[in-house]
């Protein structure tokens, strides 16, 4: 008996299929083949699934009252009661740290600097290989996406605040930790309530992890240790006042509220994530929205000039830090803060070119086993299940070490380019410089990656759908 259907499936491709004893499936270039290798029932085409779901109709089907809350009334509370404590809550941390100077010793200061780092840009890029490596494709994506916007929205917020670093106004606060941007809110605090609330997010639903209350506990118990020693940190060494850390922490949270928990970006599925590169509307609104984000903070900076101040403000922090580059002073700093907009922008053309890529790749490979649309499926959508990422071949050796010096060799520029020029200096040692490697590693890096998948197919085979090659 035979069931015919005929449209687009999950994995974007106009199919024919049939099925009966044997699968036949007619491609959209008209040509039949023969599926020989039996398809997981995760993964098999459903008549059903062939239309997206609308993200934005379905939220609010459910927990109406949460979502309202996480997205208007919770942001709402945390600005107006930001705004109604901060000089109540700077002034007071001016003084609480000027009493708790006699108790810090030199190993404590030490302690509290290499704390810190646990929010700096190398352990970000660290909890990005690792969800990179343990998740699929769009789950990394969302997180690294999410990243990018905490440090976009800090930056634009201290340009549009423009708040002293408590060291500035109170010199004895001073660790040895220069910082010559503005202060509110705190671009470490926010990023580590971040990652490390989305960190927790993406481990618990590790299948081992799950069913151990034991290590969730653990894990939760570690991350929410570390986030309060690198708040605390920020205090002790002067950088940020009492408000400007909670400020930070809140919007954090709310960033992951809005990601993970209101519209469940992580959950969309693969014909979603691929339409947003290959549908041409998508493109053009994404494309305005993005040189949006690039100009705001522009505006923004010449809005709030406040170089009146500047002279004031100059003198706070040369009395510490006096060589710190004018390219990282004030709103300047803000506007070098922002211009992470670039690394998104390389990401997501990134993908364009990758999918343009990949689809004439199977274009022009169309006398493989049918079951290759499966199985990229299953490397793009279950990275972590596929345990063949292995360097048992000269080869994949090379791709490998050939995808990272392409990858980071625009890195070359930043070290190149030596001028006083601020804006030659933003776009040239930033701009270019991200939006390259992220290009980069998105288009190319990312396809001769899966090629080293497909490279491994036999142990695909063996280890996914235990099936012997042999036998095939």
């Amino acid at each position: 008996m035979k069931n015919e259907f005929k449209n687009s499936n999950k994995y974007g491709f106009n199919n024919k299929v049939e099925i009966s004893n044997n699968m036949y499936l007619k491609n959209k270039w008209g040509i039949e083949t023969i599926n020989i290798i039996p398809i997981p029932e995760e993964i098999q085409i459903n008549p059903e699934e062939n239309q997206e779901n609308n993200y934005i109709l379905t939220i609010f089907t459910k927990n109406k009252f949460r979502n309202i809350f996480i997205l208007i009334i919770l942001p709402l509370l945390i600005l107006t009661s930001e705004n109604y404590y901060r000089n109540k809550l700077y002034t007071f941390s001016l003084e609480l740290g000027t009493k708790l100077q006699k108790y810090y010793s030199n190993i404590f200061i030490i302690f509290m600097k290499f704390i810190t780092e646990f929010a700096c840009g190398y352990c970000c890029l660290i909890f990005f290989v690792i969800i990179f490596s343990l998740f699929s494709l769009i789950q990394s994506f969302i997180y690294l996406i999410g990243l990018i916007f905490c440090v976009y929205i800090q930056s634009l917020m201290k340009i549009l605040y423009g708040n002293s670093r408590p060291f500035w106004d109170n010199h004895n606060l001073f660790k040895g930790s220069c910082d010559g941007g503005f202060g509110n809110p705190s671009g470490h605090c926010l990023v580590t309530a971040f990652i490390y609330l989305s960190l927790f997010h993406y481990l618990i639903k590790l299948k081992y992890i799950n069913e151990n209350k034991l290590l969730k506990i653990l894990f939760g118990i570690l991350f929410s240790m570390l986030s309060i020693l690198v708040f605390i940190s920020r205090f002790i060494l002067g950088l940020h006042s009492l408000n400007q850390i909670i400020f930070g922490a809140l919007i954090g949270t709310w960033l992951f509220l809005f990601i993970f928990i209101l519209f469940k970006f992580d959950n969309i599925t693969m014909i979603s994530y691929r339409n947003l590169f290959q549908n041409k509307k998508y493109i053009f609104i994404i494309t305005i929205f993005l040189l949006f984000l690039l100009l705001i903070p522009f505006y923004f900076s010449h809005k709030f000039n406040r170089k009146h101040l500047y002279p004031n403000l100059n003198e706070k922090l040369n009395y510490n830090c006096e060589k710190v580059k004018p390219y990282k002073r004030f709103n300047n700093e803000g506007i070098y803060g922002c211009l992470i907009i670039f690394l998104l922008m390389g990401l997501y053309y990134g993908q364009i070119l990758f999918w343009i890529i990949f689809d004439k790749y199977y274009k022009n490979n169309l006398n493989k086993a049918s079951n290759d649309y499966y199985l990229i499926d299953e490397l793009l959508n279950k990275w972590n299940k596929n345990k063949c990422f292995i360097f048992d071949k000269k080869e994949n050796i090379y791709i490998f070490m050939r995808t990272l010096f392409i990858c980071v060799s625009p890195l070359i520029i930043f070290f190149l380019i030596d001028t006083n020029n601020i804006l030659i200096i933003l776009i040239f040692k930033l701009g270019l410089p991200l939006f390259l490697i992220s290009f980069l590693f998105f288009s190319f890096g990312l396809y001769w990656l899966i090629l080293i998948y497909l490279g491994n197919k036999e142990k695909i085979l063996n280890n996914y759908y235990q099936i012997n090659i042999d036998d095939i």
